[in-house]
């Protein structure tokens, strides 16, 4: 019935994203339509899938910013900018300087950070309760980790 379809689908290990026909010598077009139509249907729920793994992916680093802070601020200081880059190439989540100076501040209100200025530059650095603090995450992992498991299993 068809004489010379060729699909080809242009992936590169991510969702389906796109169809391409090849080659246009087709017979049968209302079979190719409703081809071409489920097809499309397949993408959208993969581009849906994609997009709410995306958002649940931002949310969650969002929602552990000041838990990736800390563990970032173990590794040596670091200015506000220097954590908004980390995260976004690190996680590719974009914050805005407001969330992260907010958050930097509130750490540094509950005593884990100390900052200083250097050259017009504010500086942030784990205080002795903050390095106790990324200890305690480090150990508690793995019920940190079980308490996420336990938000989407069916009862």
């Amino acid at each position: 019935m068809f004489s010379s379809l060729k699909l080809g689908v242009v992936s590169n290990s991510k969702p389906i994203t796109s169809f391409t026909f090849v080659e246009k010598k087709l017979y049968g077009s209302s079979k190719i339509k409703l081809i071409w139509r489920i097809l499309l249907e397949v993408c959208s729920v993969s581009e849906l899938e994609q997009r709410l793994l995306g958002e649940m992916h931002s949310r969650i680093v969002r929602s552990f910013l000041d838990v990736l802070i800390l563990q970032e601020l173990g590794k040596g200081p670091m200015g506000c900018y220097d954590v908004i880059s980390l995260i976004r190439n690190k996680h590719d989540v974009r914050l805005s300087a407001g969330k992260t100076y907010s958050c930097l501040y509130a750490l540094e209100k509950d005593g884990l950070l100390c900052s200083e200025l250097d050259s017009n530059k504010r500086i942030f650095m784990l205080t002795e309760c903050g390095k106790e603090k990324v200890k305690e995450l480090s150990r508690e992992k793995n019920r940190i980790l079980g308490l996420l498991l336990n938000l989407f299993e069916d009862e």
